[in-house]
Parts: C-alpha cells; structure tokens; sequence
C-alpha cells in the first residue's frame, strides 16, 4: 500500500465531527476481514467497510478505529515481513499513524481498551460481526443494530447525510468514469453486434 498520495485531512476532519456528536461514548469502527473463497488463504479482493473508509480511508484488513471518549485510536495487525515477497511492502503503524494523524497501535492491544458500553455498528459480514461480538461481550449480527448502537448509527447518519468537499469530489470522479465508459460501449456498439462482442 503506497500512502505517497493519500491525504488524511478529510478523514481527520470526520472523524473530529463524529467524535463531537459523540461526546465521551466510546466507539468502535471495523474495516472487516477478507472473505474466503474456497479456503482461507484465497481471498476475494478486499474491500473495507463503507463506515470505516468514511472515517479512515485506507483499506485496512482486519482494522478496529475505536473513539475512547477523548481521541482516537486504530488498531491494526502489524505488517508481516514475510508477505512483502507475496504483496509488497506494507506500511509500519509508524507510517500509518503519520498518514491517518492518529494514534496506531497493534491489534493486540485492542481488548485492553474496551469497556462497557462501547457502541459498534454491525460489520456487512458474519466474520467480522463475531469478532465484534467478541470483543464487545455481546452479540454483533449482519443488519441488525442494537438499541444501545442507535446513537452511533444517528450520529453517523447524520455526519453521512451531507456531503463534504471531499466525498463531493470522489462523487464527481466516479460520474466521469461513468460517462466514460457509456460513451465506450456506445462507440463499440454496432449493428448486429452481440453483447459478447463488445
């Protein structure tokens, strides 16, 4: 992952909002796991959670950004060495904390700062709902949010509901791609010509 482009203020920015509408209530973020295909090390192409890109914008697996009531913090697996020769070089907590403008800190440490209370909202896969239910001590299920999560998740409405400069921006981006590639598929349209055969 090449963080050289990546500009963090517009996540820092959210992130800031979110943590003011929620005051000294603890939250917790999960980007979510890769899914498996047909065994555990062949994954689909990972995407992170919708929520968790809103507010951290990288796509980071099996990452929790937790609100601790007074900043925030992501928790993230440590890069392994051994995977650089299969996926690259991965960034350090170092270079993502520098990146993010927020504290990084391994997975490992997640559990010790989590108390009662913390709000979540469900990931958009079972994996990761049951490792949220693990660490919160409660049941996490796809599509279903707990009445003790309703603060989190209006907070979190509200926050999405109006659109900054940057989401406007990326908005922007995917109508021009969009329009590109109609315009395309119209060019490569002729008669007689089989969908197959654009």
């Amino acid at each position: 992952m090449d963080l050289s482009s990546f500009q963090g203020s517009p996540f820092s920015v959210r992130r800031d909002r979110l943590a003011k509408a929620l005051g000294n209530q603890q939250a917790l973020v999960a980007a979510g796991v890769a899914s498996p295909r047909n065994y555990l090390a062949n994954t689909y192409p990972f995407r992170a959670n919708s929520h968790f890109l809103y507010l951290f914008g990288l796509p980071l697996r099996g990452a929790m950004g937790l609100w601790n009531g007074d900043r925030w913090l992501l928790f993230t697996p440590e890069p392994d060495a051994a995977s650089a020769l299969w996926h690259g070089p991965e960034p350090t907590l170092q270079d993502l904390a520098a990146a993010l403008g927020c504290t990084v800190q391994p997975y490992t440490q997640l559990q010790e700062h989590i108390d009662s209370g913390v709000q979540t909202l469900p990931a958009a896969d079972a994996r990761t709902c049951a490792v949220q239910s693990r660490l919160l001590g409660r049941s996490i299920e796809t599509g279903t949010i707990a009445e003790q999560d309703h603060p989190l998740a209006d907070a979190m409405l509200a926050l999405r509901l109006i659109h900054d400069e940057a989401a406007q921006a990326e908005m922007r981006t995917a109508v021009a791609a969009s329009v590109a590639a109609h315009a395309a598929g119209m060019r490569a349209t002729r008669p007689g010509r089989k969908e197959s055969e654009v």
